[in-house]
């Protein structure tokens, strides 16, 4: 296992490259990730399960933005990633002439909404400001919360996976909404009231959203959009290592690593990517 701080300005990685080892050759296969699922595709790659099924896996972890990390593997220098949700994925897609595809699902994980102020979301006061996304995908998911845990109301035609601030219906708190990185969402809570932040970017900030968060998302078994992926370039689905990455990391060693290392926060799903 080789593992790199990568800034999507490298050399292209090429897919099918073997490197011999004391068991024979191994096929190369570099998974692009970022925070704690970087420990996760780590914990795989030093596993002697990836070995035997011929894989050398390379772990990126990713220093940029998700745009960055999909035009990177959808263009062919890495191949595959796996730090997105569908919806995210989706939205990329429609603006990108590189597609991606899912070849396996793996998590879901509630987003939550965090405050250095407050300790209830019943404590939210006239004029907060909000901290959410710059990210389209992400904010539309982070409106929903904050709908779901009445503060806001959308439109009936709001979309789940593009939705804007723009489609806040009624706004009865007269919230002010600051569009922040979403990497940087938690470090800006000092300036902010409250901010809505996706479980994985929280963890790197040392946040639990099941100890630590005011209000949580409930997630919807039925929103596929919400389901985090692996992903690869449309093209590359069907080659037989990178189909390998769904087994690995549905096992059960790589599964009892995630339970007992985020503490419940990353629930598995293991549904046929057909199906979603």
């Amino acid at each position: 296992m080789k593992k790199s701080l990568w800034l999507l300005t490298g050399a292209a990685i090429f897919l099918g490259a073997c490197v011999n080892s004391g068991s024979g050759e191994l096929a190369q296969v570099s998974v692009a990730s970022r925070g704690s699922d970087v420990e996760i595709w780590d914990f795989i790659a030093e596993s002697d399960a990836a070995a035997e099924v011929g894989l050398d896996i390379e772990v990126i972890s990713i220093d940029g933005d998700g745009v960055q990390t999909n035009t990177a593997t959808a263009e062919g220098e890495v191949d595959a990633n796996a730090f997105q949700n569908i919806g995210y994925m989706d939205t990329f897609n429609e603006n990108s002439d590189n597609k991606l595809v899912p070849i396996a699902t793996t998590y879901r994980e509630p987003m939550g909404v965090y405050s250095d102020q407050y300790t209830d979301i019943d404590q939210v006061a006239d004029g907060d400001l909000v901290g959410i996304s710059t990210n389209s995908a992400s904010q539309a998911r982070e409106l929903a919360v904050l709908a779901g845990a009445g503060l806001i109301t959308l439109a009936d035609d709001f979309n789940p996976n593009s939705g804007t601030i723009d489609d806040i219906a009624d706004n009865p708190l007269n919230l002010e909404f600051i569009e922040v990185d979403e990497l940087q969402l938690a470090r800006s809570l000092p300036d902010l009231n409250l901010a809505v932040i996706g479980n994985t970017i929280a963890l790197e900030s040392g946040l639990n959203v099941t100890k630590d968060a005011i209000f949580v998302e409930e997630l919807d078994e039925n929103a596929n959009g919400t389901i985090n992926v692996i992903a690869t370039a449309a093209g590359n689905e069907d080659d037989e290592n990178i189909q390998k990455l769904s087994d690995l990391y549905h096992s059960e060693e790589v599964q009892d690593f995630i339970t007992e290392e985020f503490d419940g926060t990353k629930l598995e799903v293991q549904v046929p990517i057909e199906e979603v």
